[in-house]
């Protein structure tokens, strides 16, 4: 086996993941991508295995057909199920603080890490046990821009360095933030234990904190939730501490304050919206960026610039070595040099925070480094998987973790895919090739090589290392040679149809233009899966600003240096990297708004994600003629038939016919329910705002109460990939229901507003009223009792789907705004949803009356009932559990100071023989149906399946 280390890397990731997919404490057992997973894993498994003997080996791919050796497979499958047990041991997270939710501790600690914004702080805590714990302070606290005053005002005198680094050492009171890294203190809050996702597809914030190895956070108060120890106190914490961690301890205080000292220094020397950028790409975060700039970068498919990677190390480290080794008479030794360079990217990555894309940059480009100093060959998958094992090993949890998998996934892709990719030689040129130098020839390494030998496009060159020149290892053992054969080709082929500069320059675009399509397809996959957004301008906003990031991350680095000797200088220096942030925004931004700049996609199966790398694999062997003849001369025979099945599959998966789906959604103390019909795009009824009564809340909580409608309800239609709603229906205009809408409307084309009328002057209405107009959206406003709200399309379906307007009824005169609640009905087949937003006791009455009256034989029967108002007493009717005689009865609640639900309330719905169900508890409830079968599901519980008869 060639890659044995590539082989156990890849066994012992899909073992990590098969862990963390099948036990049933980390997610619901009834969760239907659980299989799916389960399959995904286990056909990957199969693809490493095969590969592992027949593409890994250094005989030609897929050629050889010896079966392998009993023992193998059975190393294979140990090394597969001990990671599995590995995960599933990792996963348990647990705490010594066994202090219940909400209840106030006081703990000590030192900080390991501090993140500021202005409107909040995180801390990493690390107990005296050693358990480290989340800390979250709410603001508002003063900008960063504001704590950079000092050095601002000192740009033009001796004494700015000075000042700005006192800024970073300051006390409580200082603007940039309270405490710093490496400061023990004393945090005093409440113990906040993080839940699962409550939504399908919401950002599983519980697991992100159990990759980091916290169980609980605490959530501080504004004012004296952080107090620094006294020296006595302080010596006596730090004795106890062993010496590596101080040690430790200490490097990431330095790396921590020199952050801060150059964050103020590039704030208080460029344009606040300029020096965000640069902020963010130098270390990552968004924190300063405004609202447009991170819908551009967003949707331009930029936004990982502002997590801090491999391009970021690799510029660092070309730009040493070419400062150290660049000159033929005045250069370092080579060792000293990289030795340099190694503390310099380690200590970079230490300011940076280590983020797990920088943790597999670091660990790639120091073996590369080590490999260079040793005079050793190297191969770019085995250091991918020498850079992953390790971080596997000392966190299995990071194999869940999207920066994890899109930066792996990215080199490999650039790694794997760029010989594929770019333009092959001719046979002429090849000739002309095998007498020209190698490209690693000569005394040192240029920094164009460095820069792709970190993304993994080059490895480090024979002659380089001191091998014999010329010596290859064939496409199977050195993927980097195809690429590079390829390129040199290209530039063969054009001869003498320009200067050298020309063909250098034709040559440098080609490559750029094939490294970022290459990451590009690699990643689509994964991207759309985690965030459901595929960029079509992503490839030319890669391309152009790949420099210009690369451009920042070079002369940023230089300026933070420069600022101890001149702050003139320093500042000049950052001049012209503020024009180049400012004219990528301009075009980032003009391309976002371009029709079709972004797709929103709804987050494929895994099956397809397996489906589309086994294609891509095939795909590149066959393209570089790494498959036997018999297995080209097959692939030829079947690939128009398969072609064919593939669009079929497609096709008959596209039409094949959908249940009904009802989701009520998990938004707090109010409503949001979304109706995927059969056919057609989804109806959203409700979608509460921020809370109005946020000023009575809680000084630890945030000061600006968080909008569901935009953190809630627009993920969950992106995650199931909504580009359009046939209609949004507003029961009424309470702030719980309406808030909300507005950031759905600005977000997503909407065929029809239904509104209710306030029967009292209200300012969210009009603002959503004028919103529809501005959109020219169709506004129905009191709709007709007994009309039918759902899309033609779905009415036409078999069986039909009915959304009836049940009240307000033609003689009901509402005295509020709960009164004039539309209540519907739901009807697809034998199924039937009562939906009744928060009608109040009146409204109640009047409906129970006017149906009394009717002809209709029990016309409020159904199957699936929403309890009006979020099960409150006030507004109960006791009639009203008897004449629906429900099987689900769905409270919509959240944490709230009215008492919701009353205990009576629910009695009173369970005693009909309704499972009652509340979102506060169950999380979101999820309603399939056929119109014969019904299932239902909670993102908290098992699923229960029954027959609507």
């Amino acid at each position: 086996m060639q890659r044995p280390l590539v082989v156990f890397s890849l066994l012992f990731a899909n073992g990590l993941a098969l862990g963390l997919t099948f036990p049933p404490w980390l997610h619901d057992a009834g969760d239907p991508a659980k299989g799916a997973l389960l399959i995904s894993c286990v056909l990957t498994l199969a693809m490493i295995v095969y590969g592992s003997d027949r593409h890994l080996t250094a005989a030609p791919s897929f050629a050889p057909r010896v079966k392998a050796p009993a023992l193998r497979w059975l190393l294979y499958s140990l090394i597969v199920i001990t990671a599995a047990f590995y995960a599933a041991q990792a996963a348990q997270i647990t705490s010594s603080i066994t202090t219940d939710q909400d209840e106030r501790i006081t703990v000590r600690g030192t900080i390991t890490e501090a993140q500021y914004s202005p409107e909040r702080r995180t801390y990493r805590l690390r107990l005296e046990n050693g358990e480290i714990i989340g800390l979250r302070q709410f603001g508002p606290f003063g900008s960063r821009s504001e704590a950079g005053a000092t050095t601002e005002a000192a740009l033009t005198g001796a004494g700015a360095t000075t000042k700005a680094i006192a800024l970073t050492e300051a006390d409580a009171t200082t603007e940039a933030g309270s405490v710093y890294v490496n400061q023990i203190v004393r945090a005093t809050g409440k113990i906040q234990r993080p839940s699962p996702p409550r939504n399908p597809g919401d950002f599983d914030y519980q697991a992100y904190l159990w990759r980091q190895g916290i169980a609980v956070e605490l959530l501080l108060d504004r004012q004296g939730g952080l107090e620094l120890l006294s020296p006595e106190e302080e010596a006596f914490v730090r004795s106890r501490t062993g010496i590596l961690t101080s040690i430790i301890d200490q490097i990431q205080a330095t790396a921590a304050r020199q952050r801060l000292n150059l964050e103020a220094f590039v704030d208080a020397a460029t344009a606040p919206e300029e020096g965000a950028i640069i902020k963010g790409i130098l270390f990552g975060g968004q924190a300063g960026l405004s609202p447009a700039d991170r819908d551009a970068f967003r949707l331009t498919g930029v936004a990982h610039a502002f997590a801090v990677s491999g391009a970021n190390i690799a510029v660092i480290t070309a730009s040493v070595l070419w400062i150290l080794q660049g000159h033929p008479r005045f250069r370092l030794p080579l060792r000293p040099s990289l030795a340099l360079t190694a503390v310099i990217i380690t200590f970079y990555s230490w300011m940076a925070g280590f983020p797990p894309s920088v943790q597999r940059a670091l660990a790639m480009a120091l073996m590369a480094l080590l490999a260079r100093g040793l005079s050793r060959r190297t191969d770019p998958p085995t250091l991918i998987a020498a850079a992953a094992l390790p971080l596997l090993l000392w966190e299995p949890l990071m194999i869940a973790d999207p920066g994890f998998q899109l930066s792996f996934i990215a080199t490999w892709g650039i790694i794997y895919l760029l010989p594929a990719l770019t333009p092959r030689p001719s046979r002429t040129s090849q000739e002309s090739i095998s007498s020209q130098p190698s490209i690693g020839s000569g005394p040192s390494i240029t920094l164009s090589m460095l820069a792709a030998y970190q993304e993994g496009a080059v490895t480090v060159p024979t002659e380089a290392v001191g091998e014999a020149k010329g010596k290859s290892a064939g496409p199977e053992q050195d993927v980097a040679r195809d690429a590079t054969h390829n390129e040199a080709g290209a530039a063969a082929e054009d001869g003498a149809s320009g200067s050298p500069w020309t063909q250098k320059l034709r040559q440098g675009l080609i490559t750029a233009a094939c490294l970022t399509v290459a990451a590009q397809i690699a990643v689509a996959p994964l991207s759309i899966y985690h965030f459901n957004l595929f960029s079509l301008a992503g490839f030319v906003a890669n391309l152009a600003a790949g420099t210009i990031i690369g451009l920042v991350t070079n002369i940023g680095m230089a300026a933070s240096v420069l600022q101890f000797i001149s702050t003139d200088l320093a500042a000049l220096l950052l001049q012209p990297v503020a024009l180049l942030v400012s004219i990528m925004r301009t075009a980032l931004q003009f391309l976002a708004e371009l029709p079709g700049a972004a797709l929103t996609i709804a987050s494929p199966h895994p099956l397809w994600i397996v489906l589309f790398y086994g294609l891509l694999l095939l795909w590149r062997e066959f393209r570089l003629d790494h498959l036997s003849p018999k297995h080209s001369a097959w692939i030829l025979q079947f690939a128009p038939p398969g072609a064919l099945l593939l669009m079929a599959l497609i096709a008959f998966t596209w039409w094949w016919p959908q249940p009904l789906r009802v989701v009520f959604l998990d938004v707090g103390q109010g409503d949001s329910i979304v109706i995927h019909p059969p056919t057609g795009d989804p109806i959203l009824i409700d979608a509460p705002g921020p809370a109005r009564s946020w000023g009575n809340q809680s000084n630890s909580g945030p000061a600006t109460p968080r909008d569901p409608g935009a953190t809630t309800v627009l993920p969950y239609l992106n995650r199931t990939g909504t580009t359009r709603l046939s209609a949004v229906i507003n029961t009424h205009a309470d702030q719980d229901h309406i808030g909300g809408l507005l950031a759905i409307i600005k977000a997503i084309p909407v065929e029809r507003l239904i509104l209710s009328p306030s029967p009292e002057p209200n300012e969210a209405y009009l603002s959503l009223l004028e919103l529809a107009q501005q959109r020219g959206i169709t506004v129905v406003e009191a709709p007709a009792p007994e009309s039918d709200l759902a899309p033609l399309a779905a009415q036409k379906h078999d069986p039909p789907l009915h959304l009836h307007v049940l009240y307000p009824t033609v003689d009901s005169r509402p005295e509020n705004i709960n009164d004039s609640s539309i209540v519907t009905a739901l009807t697809y087949g034998s199924l039937r949803l009562l939906l009744t937003g928060d009608v109040d006791k009146n409204g109640q009455e009047q409906l129970l009356k006017h149906f009394s009256d009717s002809n209709q034989e029990q016309p409020l029967l159904a199957h699936i009932v929403k309890v009006p108002h979020h099960g409150s007493s006030r507004t109960f009717h006791s009639n009203l559990p008897p004449a629906t005689q429900p099987r689900l009865a769905i409270i919509s609640v959240g944490k709230n100071t009215f008492g919701h639900p009353a205990k009576t309330v629910i009695d009173a719905w369970a005693n009909t023989g309704a499972t009652v169900l509340r979102t506060d508890h169950h999380g979101a409830v999820t309603i399939e149906s056929d119109g014969t079968i019904m299932n239902w599901r909670t993102m908290l519980r098992n699923p229960m399946i029954m027959s609507p008869q």
